[in-house]
């Protein structure tokens, strides 16, 4: 009586080992891009909240201010909680004056260590972060 073997072969193994290389070469760096715009995206709109805590500040003070803690309390928020929090992103006004500001988020890790996004009165967008 013969028995038959049902096992797989070493080149049946070595072919499924490298398809499943080149599929986990293709998926990672796709992740870490998603992972990445989603932490730009979350920059983004702290910087955007930060703009409008800063229109509010003007309107009832007619200046702007550098600092978050007056933001924060200007619309009820706690700017200074959320810089702390922020593992990903560093948040600043660089600068400011009577009629204009600069809004900054400074990245504190990753591939896009130190690369910053801007932000100014006139909602013009900028910066050193690719976006």
């Amino acid at each position: 009586m013969n028995k038959k073997n049902s096992a797989f072969t070493m080149l049946e193994v070595m072919v499924v080992v490298v398809v499943i290389g080149i599929l986990v070469g293709i998926a990672v760096p796709a992740y870490m891009t998603a992972v990445e715009r989603s932490r730009a995206s979350k920059a983004v709109n702290n910087l955007k909240a930060l703009q409008s805590a800063q229109n509010h500040y003007f309107s009832a003070a007619e200046t702007y201010t550098n600092q978050l803690v007056l933001l924060g309390a200007e619309v009820g928020a706690d700017f200074v909680a959320m810089d702390n929090s922020d593992t990903d992103w560093a948040y600043s006004v660089p600068a400011v004056a009577v009629t204009t500001f600069t809004l900054q988020a400074t990245r504190t890790g990753g591939p896009h260590n130190t690369k910053t996004l801007t932000v100014t009165q006139d909602d013009v967008w900028g910066g050193t972060y690719p976006l």
